[in-house]
Order: C-alpha cells, then structure tokens, then sequence
C-alpha cells in the first residue's frame, strides 16, 4: 500500500554520493535505501556522470538580493541574501548543461535618476 520495492545490483562506486543527495531529492525524503555486499565481478565500465550541475559563486562577499532575483529562475538556490560567499562556494544547483560561475553579490547601482521598475522578492 503506496510502497515499492526495488532489488537490484548495482556496483559501489556507483552508490556514492548517490545516497547522501540524489536519493533524497528523487524521493522527496520518504524513501529508505539498503544495500547488501552481494559479490565482487569485474569492471563493467564507467559509470554515467551527475545528471544536474552547480551555479558557482565567483566572488567574495555577502550575497545580495538584487544578483540572487535572475538566478533563482537558473536552479535551486542553497543560500539566501545576506550570507557570506567565497570563490568557489556552490549556491544553487540546476538542470542547465554544465557549471556556470556567476557573481552574487553584485550591488545595485544607486543613481538620482528613479527607475520605473520595483525590486524583486527573493523567497
């Protein structure tokens, strides 16, 4: 009753990194994951690389709302406005083919000149 069962053998190599994140995210967290040494066999090949890929921050600072409003529509984003960045840190990741460094903590610029357009909500 709304349970399913899978049995099936499935190298070690190929377990890892796949329990800690991908599982979770495709059983919305109510899934359980066991697994049993079975046998040793032979190398069958390389295993396919990570489906989603990563925004990665380019810069140092704190994040701002106005450079997180576009990228939130890029991915699932692990950091709010306000938190402190460095080069290298992943911020969200995404569906969208291959890594992409992005800035995000650039600032408004501040003109006397009143825009028309409003600031974005960032959820």
């Amino acid at each position: 009753e709304g349970f399913v069962k899978i049995e099936m053998d499935v190298p070690a190599r190929g377990l890892i990194g796949y329990m800690a994140g991908e599982f979770k995210n495709d059983v919305h967290g109510e899934g359980t994951l066991n697994h049993l040494f079975s046998r040793y066999e032979p190398y069958k090949g390389a295993i396919a690389s990570r489906r989603t890929r990563s925004l990665i921050s380019m810069a140092l600072g704190e994040s701002s709302g106005y450079a997180m409003a576009p990228l939130q529509a890029r991915g699932t984003m692990f950091i709010t406005p306000g938190t402190q960045v460095y080069p290298g840190l992943v911020i969200s990741e995404t569906n969208k083919p291959g890594d992409l460094s992005v800035n995000p903590c650039a600032k408004k610029q501040l003109t006397n000149i009143r825009a028309a357009g409003a600031d974005e909500k960032i959820v």
